[in-house]
């Protein structure tokens, strides 16, 4: 069987750089939120980072986290935070000044140094005054890629059907990979003519700090 191969490649930062950016949306934002609940309320996301994704990381900081908003009606506060556990004390955390639709970029009190020994939760808490749908969702569910926990009193849930959270860590540091290949996605057709080549369409991201160009 011939597998003609056709890759279609995302690369998520430029060569040389001293900072990247770590999560699983791929700097998308969604304009309107599909996750949402009314009243006055606490709600939290959250993604998870690996331990594999994170040993290559070793000595290096994240320095801010990304939280992406579909709305900022009826927000009041918006803290992002590091933790090792969904329901764990805040390794690290910042506070936004103010709160924007879209994009975020929040600032931890004290960079957060990644060790490599752990996976880490890295994600935002907002509080609401009334009915709001702030939780940006993107693209297909992937593992790790959505934690929520909606409610003061609610329990953390990773639904499928909403997509990825729109949060990804800022990591600084002289120890950031070069080239780090992420199989995205992989498809084709159910039913193929044997003998006959076969195109499987291949998405794969660079989450490293260069360029790859062949």
């Amino acid at each position: 069987l011939t597998l003609t191969l056709m890759l279609c490649c995302i690369f998520s930062s430029n060569a040389q750089v001293s900072s990247m950016r770590l999560g699983y949306c791929n700097g998308e934002v969604a304009s309107k939120g599909q996750i949402g609940i009314s009243g006055e309320n606490t709600i939290e996301a959250a993604i998870f980072l690996t331990q594999s994704q994170l040993s290559i990381h070793n000595g290096n900081q994240i320095e801010s986290i990304k939280a992406g908003l579909a709305t900022k009606l009826n927000l009041t506060s918006l803290t992002v935070w590091v933790r090792s556990e969904l329901n764990g004390e805040n390794l690290a955390e910042g506070t936004a000044e103010s709160i924007k639709k879209g994009w975020n970029d929040i600032f931890l009190t004290s960079p957060y140094t990644i060790t490599g020994e752990k996976g880490l939760y890295i994600g935002y808490t907002f509080t609401q005054k009334g009915s709001a749908y702030g939780i940006s969702t993107v693209g297909s569910y992937v593992e790790n890629g959505l934690f929520i926990k909606l409610g003061n009193d609610s329990e953390w849930e990773s639904p499928t059907e909403y997509g990825i959270a729109s949060i990804e860590a800022m990591i600084i540091g002289e120890n950031l990979p070069k080239y780090d290949l992420s199989l995205i996605s992989a498809s084709t057709k159910e039913n193929y003519p044997i003998e006959t080549p076969m195109p499987i369409n291949i998405e794969v991201r660079n989450v490293a700090s260069h360029t790859i160009t062949g």
